[in-house]
């Protein structure tokens, strides 16, 4: 879902300024012995086009995060959220993520990911 797009048109039918959402949101379940259960949603933030990880602004992004959420009060959405970088960048972000996240738990559930990282992920991990 591109929840970009979700809030523009809900800002312009409210008539109110837009606020900032994450990238997107895709549903995932699990899937054992042909069984699909546990149908949940999982916030993306896509990071890909950044060449500088030093001006992340977590306040920011969390802010996104909580704006998003507020969509799908009722479904089930993962308390981690992904945070999509190139491979290029991906292991400064990570250890960006890995202070912020040691200074303050606010941000635990920031989850760093590369391009690769994140297809392997989705593709041989549970949420």
């Amino acid at each position: 879902m591109d929840v970009d797009k979700y809030e523009d048109d809900l800002a312009s039918k409210q008539k109110r300024n837009k606020l900032s959402t994450v990238d997107g949101v895709i549903g995932i379940r699990d899937a054992k012995n042909d069984n699909l259960k546990s149908n949940r949603l999982y916030l993306l933030e896509l990071r890909m086009n950044y060449k500088n990880t030093d001006n992340l602004d977590f306040d920011n992004m969390k802010k996104k995060t909580e704006h998003t959420r507020s969509f799908f009060k009722d479904d089930n959405v993962e308390n981690e959220v992904a945070f999509i970088f190139s491979d290029a960048v991906y292991q400064r972000a990570r250890n960006n993520f890995e202070r912020r996240k040691k200074a303050d738990k606010r941000y635990n559930y920031f989850q760093p990911y590369s391009v690769s990282l994140f297809k392997s992920f989705i593709y041989t991990e549970k949420l």
